[in-house]
């Protein structure tokens, strides 16, 4: 868990991602409501929506780590204070 926090604290704002998230997520139900359905429909919170917002986090998320590790040996050479070059943490971790 140590790791985990180290990693989202250098190179994954969570509050951040997050909103982007939500946004996301409203900009594509928006989108959905506004072509499939009747002008009378409406919306209301679901559990559902909230299970949907928080894939969308943990597939940004997902995509992140990718990056980093793609990333590895160009921040070998330009950006040597990255958690993974640095060994705070390691393929194995992410």
């Amino acid at each position: 868990m140590r790791k985990f926090l180290i990693f989202t604290k250098e190179t994954y704002a969570i509050g951040l991602h997050l909103a982007y998230s939500v946004a996301i997520f409203l900009a594509f139900y928006a989108a959905c409501l506004l072509t499939n359905t009747p002008s009378d429909v409406t919306w209301s919170w679901g559990t559902d929506d909230l299970i949907s917002m928080a894939t969308i986090f943990v597939i940004l998320f997902y995509i992140r780590v990718l990056d980093e590790i793609k990333d590895y040996e160009y921040d070998c050479k330009f950006n040597p204070d990255r958690p993974l070059v640095k060994g705070d943490v390691t393929l194995k971790n992410l």
